[in-house]
C-alpha cells in the first residue's frame, strides 16, 4: 500500500517506494509549484493518466546523464558540422509542452494532461522550467523540457518531428551544463535512445547521495540563455596546459619525470578527451595528462588497430584458460569486494609504492572519479570477482585506464586477457583501436604492450607502426 498525501502531508522516504510498480511512493496532493520543487529536491517526480490521481515515483534504479558523460555519436555529430538547425532556449514552452503532449505514432496519447501543461507552465514563470528547442527552416521540429534546480536538471519529456531533431536538444543542453557545472541530468527510467547518448542506471541511494549536494548549490534562474557555438568551437583550443614540478619516475629507477596537465578538467568531455588521446594523452582521476620529461621520451603511447589484430599463439593459450570467466560492465560505482581486491593486488605487486594504503576515498578519487564516458569491466569466476578494468569509451576506440586483478593466480595470465578482452570488446562496439597507454621498452611492466601485434605508436607527432629490430 503507498500513502495519500493530503495538501499539507510531506512525502514519505524515497526509500520507501513499491518495488512493484517500480518506484510507486504516493498518491495524491497536488501540483503547485512548492509541491513539485519539493519533490524533485527528494528525487521524487509526478506520473500518472489522465483520470487517475496525481501518483508520485522514485524508481530504483535510476537513470542519470552527466553531461561530461553525453556521447556525441558520428551521425550526430556530422549533422551538427552541417549546422542546418538552430537552438533556442526558453522561447516557446507551451509549444514544446504540447508538442510533447501530442499523440505519437502507435502509442496514442501521453501522461501530459492539462493540468501538468498548467502546472509546469508555472514552474517556468517562475524560473525553474526550461525547454531546449530544434529548429529547422523557421519550424519547431524538436526539443525538451525539464525542471532545474541547483544543478541538477530533471528531463521530464521530449519530441521530434525531424531526424536527430529531441537529441540535438539534448546534445546543446548536456554541453551547456557541462560548462555551468551541473552534475546530473535525471533520465528518471532506462531507456535504450538515452543509454545511447551516454545515461546509465545507477542505484537510487546513489542517486538521492548525488542530489542532497547539488540542489543546495547556486543555480542558474530563468529564463536560460545558451552560449552560442556550443557543439561547432573547437573545444580544444579553449583549454590551457601546464608542466607540473619533477617528481620521482615510477617506471624507470632513479630518474625524474614531469607531466603536461590539460585543464580546465571541467571542459574535457568524451569528445575533447577522444582528440586528445589521439595526441598522447591519458587519464587518471579527474586528471588528463601526458609525459613531457627533461631528457627522457621513454614514455611512448601506443594502441591497437584492432581490424589487423590477430592473436599469437601464447594468446590463444591465454584465451582458452580463461575461458571459464564472465566479463560484465558495470557503471562507476562503489563496491567492497572491487575495493578488497585492489587492496589485495596493491600490497602484493606493489607493495610501497605509496596505493597499497588508498583508503576508500583515494579508491574512488582514483578509480570511480570521471568526466568521460567510463565503465569497469568485471571479470568473475563464479561469484568470485578476480580482476576488474577501468576504461574509457573514447569516440574511436576503447582505452585501458586501470586494472587490478587476483595475485595469487599468475598462471592464468589475467593481465593478457583483460588486454585480448578490451580488443575484442572494441571490435564488437564497431570502433578502431584499443589505447594501451605508455609503451615503455626499458620498463618489465610496460614492455608486454608491444606483444599485442600489430601495434602503433605515437611518434614524432603522428602514428606509426612499431617497429622493432631483430635481436
Amino acid at each position: 500500500m503507498i500513502p495519500w498525501l493530503d495538501h499539507t502531508d510531506p512525502f514519505p522516504p524515497a526509500e520507501t517506494a513499491l518495488v512493484e510498480p517500480n518506484g510507486l511512493l504516493a498518491a495524491g496532493a497536488d501540483l503547485s509549484v512548492e509541491r513539485l520543487l519539493s519533490a524533485y529536491r527528494q528525487g521524487i517526480f509526478p506520473w500518472f493518466n489522465p483520470g487517475e490521481p496525481i501518483l508520485w515515483w522514485s524508481p530504483d534504479p535510476r537513470m542519470v546523464l552527466t553531461p561530461d558523460a553525453f556521447r556525441l555519436s558520428r551521425s550526430l555529430a556530422r549533422r551538427v558540422r552541417k549546422g542546418d538547425y538552430r537552438i533556442r532556449v526558453d522561447c516557446s514552452f507551451e509549444a514544446v509542452m504540447a508538442a510533447c503532449a501530442a499523440p505519437r505514432p502507435k502509442q496514442g496519447g501521453t501522461w501530459i494532461s492539462p493540468a501538468m501543461r498548467v502546472a509546469y507552465g508555472q514552474l517556468h514563470r517562475a524560473g525553474y522550467a526550461h525547454c531546449v528547442e530544434t529548429w529547422v527552416a523557421g519550424e519547431l521540429v524538436g526539443g525538451l523540457y525539464g525542471v532545474a534546480i541547483g544543478r541538477a536538471f530533471y528531463g521530464e519529456s521530449m519530441f521530434s518531428r525531424a531526424t536527430d531533431a529531441s537529441k540535438l536538444a539534448i546534445a546543446h543542453l548536456a554541453r551547456q551544463l557541462q560548462r555551468w557545472d551541473f552534475g546530473l541530468i535525471d533520465c528518471q527510467m532506462e531507456t535504450t535512445p538515452l543509454a545511447s547518448l551516454g545515461a546509465a542506471p545507477i542505484p537510487r541511494g546513489d542517486f538521492l547521495q548525488r542530489l542532497e549536494c547539488l540542489v543546495n548549490l547556486a543555480g542558474h534562474p530563468g529564463p536560460w540563455t545558451f552560449d552560442h557555438d556550443l557543439l561547432h568551437e573547437l573545444p580544444i583550443q579553449r583549454l590551457q596546459f601546464y608542466l607540473t614540478a619533477p617528481y620521482a619516475c615510477s617506471y624507470l629507477d632513479g630518474r625524474e619525470a614531469r607531466s603536461q596537465v590539460a585543464t580546465p578538467a571541467n571542459l574535457i568531455d568524451t569528445s575533447l578527451f577522444s582528440e586528445l588521446a589521439r595526441l598522447g594523452f591519458r587519464r587518471s582521476g579527474l586528471y588528463v595528462y601526458r609525459p613531457r620529461c627533461d631528457g627522457c621520451q621513454a614514455c611512448t603511447p601506443a594502441r591497437i588497430p584492432v581490424e589487423r589484430f590477430g592473436p599469437r599463439r601464447s594468446q590463444r593459450r591465454c584465451l582458452a584458460r580463461n575461458q571459464d570467466l564472465s566479463v560484465v560492465a558495470k557503471p562507476l560505482q562503489f563496491e567492497e569486494a572491487h575495493y578488497q581486491l585492489y587492496r589485495r593486488y596493491q600490497s602484493k605487486r606493489h607493495t610501497g609504492g605509496g596505493m597499497d594504503r588508498d583508503d576508500r576515498e583515494q579508491y574512488r578519487g582514483f578509480l570511480l572519479s570521471s568526466r568521460v564516458d567510463s565503465m569497469l569491466l568485471e571479470f568473475a569466476m563464479g561469484d568470485e570477482v578476480v580482476m576488474v578494468s577501468l576504461v574509457d569509451r573514447l569516440l574511436d576506440g576503447l582505452s585501458a585506464v586501470y586494472t587490478f586483478f587476483d595475485p595469487d593466480l599468475p598462471r592464468r595470465g589475467l593481465g593478457v586477457f583483460n588486454i585480448l578482452t578490451q580488443i575484442e570488446w572494441t571490435q564488437r562496439m564497431g570502433l578502431d583501436y584499443t589505447y594501451l597507454g605508455y609503451w615503455i621498452e626499458r620498463s618489465p611492466k610496460m614492455a608486454y604492450k608491444a606483444d599485442f601485434r600489430p601495434v602503433e605508436i605515437f611518434r614524432d607527432g603522428q602514428w606509426q607502426p612499431l617497429i622493432r629490430e631483430a635481436g
